[in-house]
């Protein structure tokens, strides 16, 4: 039993670390390994694009399903070890 708890607690642990590296879609920093360089110090970034309220809407739902799956990933971490110290 004590093992299947380690692993259950490591695996919640896990994710939040994933989740907290990955960090929120709408803050994750771009690479710009495909743009092309035309001089030095100018590109044409394969990033731009128009800003419409469809891909705000989209970026914003998706940050939303960030926080709420690192939400998740705290509060039941914190249940389990609540749970684990009330046992002994």
């Amino acid at each position: 039993m004590q093992l299947c708890f380690a692993y259950s607690t490591l695996q919640k642990t896990a994710t939040i670390q994933v989740l907290k590296k990955a960090g929120r879609p709408s803050e994750r920093l771009l690479s710009h390994e495909n743009c092309r360089f035309t001089k030095p110090v100018e590109h044409e970034c394969v990033h731009v694009h128009e800003i419409t309220e469809a891909a705000g809407t989209e970026e914003a739902e998706a940050d939303a399903e960030y926080d709420n799956a690192l939400k998740e990933a705290i509060r039941v971490d914190k249940e389990s070890d609540s749970a684990e110290r009330g046992k002994k």
